[in-house]
């Protein structure tokens, strides 16, 4: 399933309630098979070069912020892992 997910550069303390402004950067992911609500991981479909800088993300679809744990490339796909 696919989702526009808005990916931000942010620094907060870890139990901050302070949420980025602006829209973000706006890409077009598709959640993975290991995929959850709460931890999601998904594969971006847009064309990034490098999304390393990016560590915070809100999903729309789901109403939440997420902490990007981990990135990864794998067969033309940047993998993002997240967590709440």
């Amino acid at each position: 399933m696919s989702y526009a997910v808005n990916f931000y550069s942010f620094s907060k303390r870890d139990n901050s309630t302070k949420r980025p402004t602006g829209s973000g950067t706006t890409l077009q992911c598709e959640t993975r098979y290991e995929s959850s609500i709460l931890s999601p991981t998904m594969q971006i479909n847009s064309v990034i070069s490098n999304p390393s800088n990016l560590n915070y993300a809100y999903i729309p679809a789901f109403n939440r912020y997420y902490w990007i744990t981990d990135w990864s490339y794998d067969r033309g796909f940047w993998i993002v892992r997240m967590t709440v």
